[in-house]
């Protein structure tokens, strides 16, 4: 889970859930910007994407990849898509998220 709001405004944080352990863990890497409504992809258990989001101040046209290292250091690299309806071309793939 990234982003979303509680009771201080929008939130920037990323949270994982062990299912082994049942509980959420505070990661220590957060995203560029707070946001809320975004769209998580996981592409690998330690490889996920993070699409589009709102935030009043900003234009999210952003797709953020986070990657989990070995060592538990984290990389974080930000693609500008310029995409419209949550849409972008990764990795040779065009990735679209929505409702109809």
């Amino acid at each position: 889970m990234a982003g979303g709001v509680n009771n201080l405004g929008l939130l920037n944080s990323i949270e994982r859930f062990s299912i082994s352990k049942k509980e959420w863990n505070l990661l220590q890497v957060t995203i560029p910007h707070q946001l809320q409504d975004l769209s998580l992809h996981c592409l690998t258990p330690h490889q996920l994407l993070i699409f589009g989001g709102s935030n009043p101040e900003i234009e999210t046209q952003y797709v953020y990849k986070i990657e989990i290292l070995k060592n538990n250091s984290f990389l974080v690299s930000e693609m500008n898509t310029n995409f419209n309806d949550k849409s972008c071309i990764f990795q040779n793939k065009i990735l679209v998220f929505g409702v109809l």
